[in-house]
């Protein structure tokens, strides 16, 4: 500010700079906000887990991996989760292996090896 005839006068090179200043800052928040609040949240693998066992009685060993990944093939390129199950039936150690939606936790498929 300087003073010019017994009054204060803002210089309005200043004011400028710190409105564009201002306006540039908050449209950076809004466009950092807009992205974050719009990336897709995935699922949680161990409560996938967990529900794809229901599936099964007598669980032996089970695994998922906590990367999702992108198959070409399965699930129009969005992506997924892999795991596997082992079961005893009858006696005998059956291995399945299980993919899932990562965004909805659906289950895709379950294979049995």
């Amino acid at each position: 500010m300087n003073y010019v005839r017994g009054e204060f006068v803002m210089k309005s090179v200043n004011f400028k700079k710190i409105t564009i200043l201002f306006f540039s800052t908050a449209f950076l928040i809004l466009i950092f906000s807009l992205i974050f609040l719009t990336k897709k949240k995935l699922y949680n693998a161990e409560l996938l887990l967990n529900e794809v066992k229901t599936y099964f009685r007598e669980v032996k060993g089970s695994y998922i991996v906590q990367e999702p990944i992108v198959l070409e093939n399965i699930n129009h390129n969005q992506p997924i989760y892999q795991g596997g199950i082992t079961v005893l039936k009858n006696d005998h150690l059956i291995n399945y292996e299980f993919y899932a939606d990562a965004v909805s936790g659906q289950i895709i498929d379950i294979i049995e090896l």
